[in-house]
């Protein structure tokens, strides 16, 4: 298993979604989990191997791994941007593709200049070219998300009809894996209340748990907190972890910075609200549970159409209440399950109202515990993982795979012979206007007007 962010202690989505999943698949199988950049922490009961994405001669060293020890390679699909011989392996590569990154692209550079949007966006669509020809098997998140990605699989010819005689739901082919949660709950510690500066063991917490990025909307919580702090001024807002832990290969984005501003512009800060590192994924528990409310805003779009968010498996795991925009297909579940509060995107009254009202609860956690258990079990890791384990129990090379490439290949050069037919056709029309009556007459005509300006 390839991962493409650095595994640590503190890790964001990606790290721990490898790390998780190649805990449940050492049980059964022999797991080495590659990483850029050494790290600290240590393989529980599977080997680490460290790489680095600019030296070749690292990256050499996978190539050699992946091809001469793997029976099975599994990465996320748009590596195969930076690691090539993923395209051309003799075992199966299986390529997670949990984030849609094309449109992760056009959310993540939306706030940038229209020259870096479009070659962010062409270089994303690029990679999901790559993968959609020379992956084997797909995971991602939801039945959503792989109705996308049937779609992409379908125009590059992927849907073979060797694949559908088989299993007609194509689960051969794409499997959801959605992102899980560990089956037990966390344990509790003291590390919020009584312990961080201004923060009293009888205030209220509500947590941001996970990054401020560019299609997150933490400006409306920002601009409810004063509507709270007027019916709850024991409420304190936390931001845990706005900046992701790799900073330099994910810098600090926009939307983050825009926050930081309104936040101090409001005066609040460090009594009311206050920003705080990236957790060690081990100790992420305790904060948790000692919030009394999670929040996670995004901004309306097809980005929210199909994420899946980290941040809400982490609340399911706590039993943490949130208060969410509407869009996505977790918040739809915490809105069916009475979980919390769903409300729309901009919304600052409705925002406030949602944050009194669970403020207002006398113990919000306990009347919804229930239903989080069933859920934390629902999405525990070894259940979401059953796809992939079986997958690897009876790997493959993808069906029809050669077939689908022959077949863009010739669409490709057939569409390159139409275009220099075209050409050919329009070139010879302007060799007849040139060497037309009408053409000679207006070329005399210029001569003429020539020799006149000369006189």
């Amino acid at each position: 298993m390839i991962a493409h962010e650095r595994v640590g202690d503190r890790m964001a989505g990606p790290a721990i979604r490898c790390w998780e999943l190649a805990r449940v698949l050492s049980r059964q199988f022999s797991v080495t989990l590659a990483t850029p950049g050494a790290s600290a922490i240590q393989g529980e009961s599977f080997a680490l191997l460290f790489y680095v994405f600019d030296d070749p001669d690292s990256l050499a060293m996978l190539e050699r791994v992946a091809r001469e020890q793997a029976d099975v390679v599994i990465s996320n699909g748009h590596l195969v941007m930076e690691l090539p011989f993923l395209q051309d392996l003799s075992v199966p590569w299986v390529a997670d593709v949990y984030i849609p990154t094309p449109v992760e692209s056009l959310a993540w550079h939306a706030l940038s200049d229209p020259v870096q949007r479009t070659k962010e966006y062409e270089h994303a669509w690029c990679g999901t070219r790559a993968v959609a020809r020379y992956a084997d098997f797909f995971l991602c998140a939801s039945e959503r998300q792989r109705d996308f990605w049937l779609g992409v699989l379908a125009a590059y010819g992927r849907l073979r009809p060797e694949l559908y005689t088989g299993d007609s739901d194509l689960r051969n082919l794409i499997d959801v894996v959605p992102f899980g949660c560990p089956k037990e709950p966390p344990q509790p510690s003291s590390v919020l209340k009584g312990v961080w500066p201004g923060i009293g063991p009888r205030d209220r917490v509500i947590l941001w748990g996970g990054g401020v990025w560019n299609w997150f909307d933490p400006l409306t919580l920002l601009r409810a907190m004063p509507q709270v702090l007027a019916r709850h001024p024991e409420a304190r807002l936390v931001f845990l972890g706005a900046n992701h832990p790799d900073s330099a290969r994910v810098p600090e984005m926009q939307r983050a910075r825009e926050a930081r501003a309104l936040s101090h512009s409001l005066g609040l800060e460090e009594q009311f609200i206050f920003w705080g590192d990236w957790v060690p994924y081990a100790e992420r528990g305790a904060y948790l549970l000692e919030a009394d409310v999670g929040v996670s805003l995004h901004r309306t779009g097809i980005e929210a159409r199909l994420a899946f968010r980290t941040r809400l498996l982490d609340s399911i795991w706590a039993g943490l209440p949130m208060v969410l925009s509407r869009g996505d297909v977790l918040t739809e579940e915490f809105e069916r399950l009475g979980l919390g509060y769903v409300v729309n995107c901009g919304a600052v009254d409705e925002v406030a109202r949602a944050i009194n009202a669970l403020l207002d609860e006398p113990d919000a956690r306990s009347t919804r515990r229930a239903a989080f258990d069933a859920l934390r079990q629902r999405f525990s890791w070894d259940r979401v993982a059953e796809p992939l384990v079986r997958f690897c129990q009876s790997p493959c090379k993808g069906l029809g795979k050669q077939d689908a490439a022959v077949l863009l290949d010739s669409v490709a050069e057939r569409e390159k012979a139409a275009s220099r037919a075209e050409i050919a056709r329009l070139r010879e029309i302007v060799h007849g206007y040139e060497s037309g009556r009408l053409m000679r007459i207006l070329a005399a005509l210029h001569r003429l007007h020539g020799r006149l300006q000369r006189m």
